[in-house]
């Protein structure tokens, strides 16, 4: 008898945790049974409780065991049982790949419990890859993870984000693609105004102790001198990344002490200009935060 169809040892392998001698349901994936209870899968999602409450004198059964077949594979299922059953052991969620496909499953069988916790964990991932957090929401259904992960893209320049070699990243809908960066540019070019009309408002009394008068200089003229370049500076990068200049770096303390007569080294000058940066900083942040990234039910579908 052939056996080119029968799950390797590793995969059988899989099932072993979730084998129990009072079980009354048994789910096949790629092959592999894994022998559980009704009420576990019920109480996890309302898919499989909508279906053992039907009639099932028609389906298969094993030893006298309800069998559904699914789709998903053998891990799949492992890693969702891992996490729905008491006292099972833990999984990686670390990974990226493993996350993804558990929410995607917790997804199809409406196992609303599960995703909240899966989406949580999704969005502790955003500082390392927002981009491919985004894409894995989008496939998941997760509205609010999808629009802070697009607010974290920000950071990236527009190239970056389309040479992201994220895998989820392929798998997401072009349109998609598209409304993430469109709304890259929307809030690169809002930020780039607030910035111009913040600097050209900001009055000189307002910040007269961010610099020195000198003999040579008066304060107007200190403000054209360094302020300007300062703004420059800060604009350039944020029309690359509008959420990511650091107003406080060493690059804007370069610009301000390459025009020595004006800047002032002493202490209560560099807090001054400081509290500036902070000023701005919040005023693009604030900008930005009105701009809504417009998602719609199609940019769920896989």
């Amino acid at each position: 008898m052939s056996t080119d169809n029968k799950p390797d040892t590793k995969l059988q392998k899989l099932a072993e945790p979730f084998r129990f001698n009072d079980s009354n349901v048994t789910l096949r994936a790629g092959g592999v049974d894994f022998q559980i209870h009704k009420l576990v899968l019920s109480h996890a999602s309302s898919i499989f409780k909508d279906m053992f409450s039907l009639p099932s004198d028609s389906s298969p059964s094993q030893e006298g065991s309800h069998v559904v077949e699914v789709t998903e594979d053998a891990q799949t299922i492992h890693d969702v049982l891992s996490l729905i059953y008491p006292n099972a052991h833990n999984i990686d969620l670390d990974d990226f790949h493993t996350l993804q496909r558990v929410l995607l499953a917790a997804r199809k069988y409406s196992m609303d419990n599960l995703r909240a916790i899966l989406a949580k964990t999704l969005e502790a991932k955003i500082h390392v890859n927002p981009v491919g957090v985004f894409a894995v929401a989008c496939l998941a259904e997760a509205p609010q993870v999808a629009r802070i992960a697009a607010k974290e893209t920000l950071k990236w320049s527009y190239t970056e984000i389309i040479n992201c070699n994220s895998p989820e990243v392929n798998r997401m809908r072009g349109g998609t693609l598209r409304k993430l960066l469109h709304y890259h540019n929307v809030c690169a070019d809002l930020a780039s105004q607030t910035i111009r009309k913040w600097a050209t408002q900001c009055p000189v009394d307002h910040h007269k102790n961010a610099y020195a008068k000198t003999s040579t200089s008066s304060p107007v003229d200190c403000r054209q001198s360094w302020w300007n370049s300062y703004i420059d500076c800060v604009e350039r990068q944020s029309t690359t990344r509008p959420i990511q200049p650091d107003y406080k770096s060493i690059e804007f303390m370069r610009v301000l002490s390459e025009d020595t007569h004006c800047y002032s080294k002493c202490s209560t000058a560099t807090m001054r200009l400081i509290e500036l940066a902070d000023q701005l900083k919040q005023e693009v942040q604030q900008a930005i935060s009105s701009v809504q990234l417009d998602l719609d039910d199609d940019d769920y579908l896989i």
